[in-house]
């Protein structure tokens, strides 16, 4: 567990940016969501403390913590592990 918890802040400009990129980074992806994704602060944040965690692996347990994890593990030589354990895409 972190040490500190991510600000988590829901003001209008925030909620315009994940209306319009989010859905459109959806379809067309690359740009639009890598604007939305590093847009968010909680992102940028924990990739900062990846960076400083001297880690040798780096789990991340769900597809919103997959890009931070690649982007440290490919900074720092760390190895990265997904756990998709709850992706089931054909279950309804």
């Amino acid at each position: 567990m972190l040490p500190m918890s991510l600000p988590l802040g829901t003001d209008r400009r925030r909620k315009i940016r994940t209306l319009v990129l989010l859905p459109l980074g959806r379809v067309v992806g690359g740009p639009a969501y890598e604007a939305w994704y590093w847009g968010r602060e909680e992102h940028k944040q924990a990739l900062d403390l990846l960076l400083k965690s001297d880690a040798s692996f780096i789990h991340a347990n769900d597809c919103d913590a997959l890009p931070a994890a690649v982007r440290a593990a490919e900074a720092t030589g760390a190895q990265g592990v997904f756990d998709a354990h709850a992706y089931s895409p054909l279950e309804r």
